[in-house]
């Protein structure tokens, strides 16, 4: 899972880049409240879709069912949004989940560096 941390909305969540199945848009989706944002501007107010489908805010295809899935480092670096917000280190995306086994190191140059993803590759 590509995330962004933990949600500013519920604070429990992973914000989380979500891939919609039906258009392929990039979305960013809490993986606990499923608040939604459609770009790089995550301290912007997010979008609550209908329950339970979570209609794509592109085309309306359910965002919680698939072949709607949790985007890859392949998808993500295709979406001129997000790669365009991790080079202007407006987002920093991280692998893995933000909490759990996944945890980052104790050790802060450790931590810093700890599944930073690179979508330049």
């Amino acid at each position: 899972m590509l995330h962004l941390g933990f949600c500013s909305v519920c604070g429990t969540g992973a914000r989380a880049l979500r891939s919609c199945g039906g258009c392929g848009a990039i979305v960013v989706q809490c993986d606990e409240c499923d608040a939604v944002w459609t770009s790089a501007k995550v301290t912007a107010a997010p979008l609550f879709l209908k329950q339970p489908d979570l209609p794509c805010p592109h085309c309306a295809a359910p965002l919680a069912t698939p072949p709607s899935h949790w985007a890859t480092a392949e998808e993500a670096s295709a979406a001129p949004w997000v790669a365009d917000a991790v080079a202007s280190g407006a987002i920093t995306l991280s692998s893995g989940h933000p909490f759990g086994d996944n945890s980052p190191p104790s050790d802060s140059a450790a931590s810093e560096a700890w599944n930073k993803v690179d979508l330049s590759e």
